[in-house]
């Protein structure tokens, strides 16, 4: 697996909302989970909100993930996947404070 840090927007002090996955892989076998794993404040502890598998002929994905910060794991656990990772790419907008 791999796991990005936590990401916010701008200084933290807003609710992001992601909508979609767009996954850039070539699988060549197996299947692949993407998981967001988010937080509301900074020392709380992480949730796991969604995992997303995706597999050769996925294109997108579409997601309803809401919080102050996210991280995202890419993983795969069987003895044949095999997969190598392009430049992945979420659509993320401010969803207002709270």
């Amino acid at each position: 697996y791999i796991e990005s840090a936590q990401m916010d927007i701008g200084e933290g002090d807003n609710i992001m909302f992601v909508s979609r996955l767009i996954p850039d892989m070539t699988i060549l076998g197996g299947d692949v989970d993407y998981t967001f794993k988010t937080r509301q404040y900074p020392h709380a502890t992480k949730v796991t909100d969604t995992v997303l598998p995706v597999d050769s002929t996925t294109y997108k994905l579409d997601t309803r993930v809401r919080a102050r910060q996210i991280a995202i794991r890419i993983a795969s656990d069987g003895p044949d996947d095999e997969w190598y990772m392009g430049k992945s790419r979420i659509g993320v907008r401010a969803a207002g404070r709270k």
